[in-house]
């Protein structure tokens, strides 16, 4: 009788991981908007992120993080790698945790990537060269689109 319990509440256990691991995965795989938050007032992030031109890579991290190191890594070899890669702005939590909080950052390595201090788009987790390569080409391109819709409204 003991041995049934157990067996059937492991089952349901298992069947529960399960179900939880197909709904994070259908909800990292699925299209989303950015996140709408107003630019920070931070007067270090104003000069850096909202008031340069162009797009801006921002990588939320810590110097403690495994994730967020192999990430600085595949920033480098990203800059090494692309003809003109844009702006990279590294935000360390611990030393702006007012700006992390601002942006929702629970998670890192959390990045972005900034127009005008507004976001076009964010990513959470770790990535490789390639991966920061092929993101960024999605943001610019919609950048690129959302500026051709906004000119012709």
């Amino acid at each position: 009788m003991k041995s049934d319990f157990l067996s059937n509440t492991t089952n349901l256990i298992v069947a529960g991981v399960v179900v939880l691991g197909l709904f994070v995965l259908m909800q990292s795989s699925s299209k989303r908007e950015p996140l709408q938050i107003e630019p920070a007032s931070d007067a270090w992030f104003q000069s850096e992120v909202v008031n340069a031109p162009g797009l801006v890579f921002v990588k939320f991290g810590a110097e403690w993080c495994g994730p967020c190191k192999s990430t600085d890594r595949a920033l480098d070899e990203y800059k090494k790698s692309v003809a003109d890669p844009i702006k990279i702005v590294q935000v360390d939590v611990d030393k702006h945790n007012a700006l992390a909080a601002h942006y929702r950052v629970s998670s890192i390595p959390h990045s972005f990537v900034f127009s005008q201090g507004r976001i076009v788009d964010d990513h959470l987790g770790g990535m490789d060269a390639k991966g920061i390569e092929n993101w960024v080409k999605q943001a610019t391109q919609k950048w690129t689109s959302d500026s051709r819709n906004a000119l012709s409204n």
